[in-house]
């Protein structure tokens, strides 16, 4: 079992590196959040910009994955439902809720 799973893992190096494997992770995890209109939302917004995200902003991303998918439905595309304020990642949900409006929910 154990050889079976050193030859499953993933072989980073360099730092670089590391944090490609964690861009692209973080593409697939907004992708796949359970829910279709959440999952075609965030995953639009991270195919389109997390790979250009550095990590400090990828630890922010993850945080805003923790939130719970219902929750993040609101947020996205309910105007009147107002990101957290006093949360670290506030102005990086406040960039995806904007693009969100943007993009989905023009008038």
């Amino acid at each position: 079992m154990r050889e079976e799973n050193e030859r499953l893992s993933i072989h980073v190096n360099s730092p670089s590196e590391k944090l490609q494997v964690r861009k692209r992770r973080a593409i697939y995890r907004c992708q796949q959040r359970g829910l279709l209109e959440v999952d075609l939302i965030l995953g639009k917004w991270a195919s389109e910009n997390v790979m250009a995200l550095g990590s400090d902003e990828l630890d922010l991303l993850d945080e805003i994955l923790q939130i719970e998918t219902l929750d993040m439905l609101d947020l996205l595309t309910k105007p009147h439902v107002l990101v957290p304020e006093d949360e670290p990642y506030s102005p990086l949900l406040n960039t995806i809720k904007e693009y969100a409006s943007n993009e989905y929910f023009k008038n």
